[in-house]
């Protein structure tokens, strides 16, 4: 069962429900793999959707619980996930509910460090969720 307070995310794909979490650990590991920092890592997503990028974050968001996985078997979960809704706008939307569960807004009235991270589907509902412009 996902624990949104934990940040974690969930989802169902190959007849299995896969639950992850992009923690500070996660986090670090995408910064080592892309030399690159989290905020940068995001806005790249953002701006040159690409699937690699994807399939590396859910696979170090998800090993922890599920140390079976291989970055080839994530590939084959996402493809899962776009076979199944029938584009890729399920994949971003996706990716969009993790990192948001990973940096929920800061409600509090002096702002705070964590803001919400970007918006993937921002550039797949403007290019028709292929990823070009």
């Amino acid at each position: 069962m996902t624990n949104k307070h934990k940040g974690e995310f969930c989802f169902e794909a190959l007849g299995k429900t896969w639950t992850g979490r992009f923690s500070l650990n996660v986090l670090s590991e995408v910064e080592d793999r892309f030399d690159m920092g989290v905020e940068q890592f995001f806005q790249s997503i953002v701006e040159k959707p690409r699937l690699k990028p994807m399939i590396v974050v859910f696979y170090f968001g998800l090993k922890r619980n599920h140390s079976e996985l291989t970055e080839e078997l994530v590939g084959d979960l996402l493809q899962d996930v776009i076979e199944r809704d029938g584009n890729f706008d399920a994949l971003a939307n996706m990716f969009q509910t993790a990192a948001r569960a990973a940096f929920p807004e800061d409600k509090s009235a002096g702002g705070g460090a964590v803001e919400a991270a970007p918006d993937p589907t921002r550039q797949a509902q403007t290019d028709g969720g292929t990823g070009r412009a």
